[in-house]
């Protein structure tokens, strides 16, 4: 309904911006009524962050230079997962295909975080 990832769902939920119940389970672990996420897809809030959503590949690769400012300028592939949410197997197949170029070094591959936003402007064209 809200057209967002279930860790962005989850995220609202914990944070109290939607509100919820808790059932205590470990699974199905928040109940959500029908009336609180449509007044939430009201709110300034809601908008404001869909109006923010880059529309083009420009405007993708800007909003990744801003939020990946403070990230470190050599990534792991494990830096690489942190930053995109992609798994382990996803970031591999990445580094494996040459898609996202990578260097060897003391046996660990690297990457540069330029050439990683380089790699996802790409394939938002």
């Amino acid at each position: 309904m809200l057209h967002i990832s279930k860790r962005k769902c989850s995220a609202l939920l914990r944070e109290g911006v939607l509100p919820c119940t808790s059932t205590g389970k470990k699974t199905k672990q928040y109940r959500i009524l029908r009336s609180d996420v449509e007044a939430f897809m009201k709110t300034p809030a809601f908008n404001a962050k869909a109006a923010k959503s880059p529309t083009s590949p420009e405007e993708y690769r800007a909003r990744l230079e801003d939020l990946w400012y403070d990230a470190p300028d050599v990534l792991t592939p494990v830096d690489v997962q942190k930053l995109t949410g992609s798994s382990q197997s996803t970031v591999s197949s990445w580094m494996v295909s040459g898609k996202l170029r990578t260097v060897i070094a003391h046996g660990s591959p690297i990457m540069s975080k330029v050439q990683l936003i380089e790699f996802l402007y790409r394939n938002k064209r």
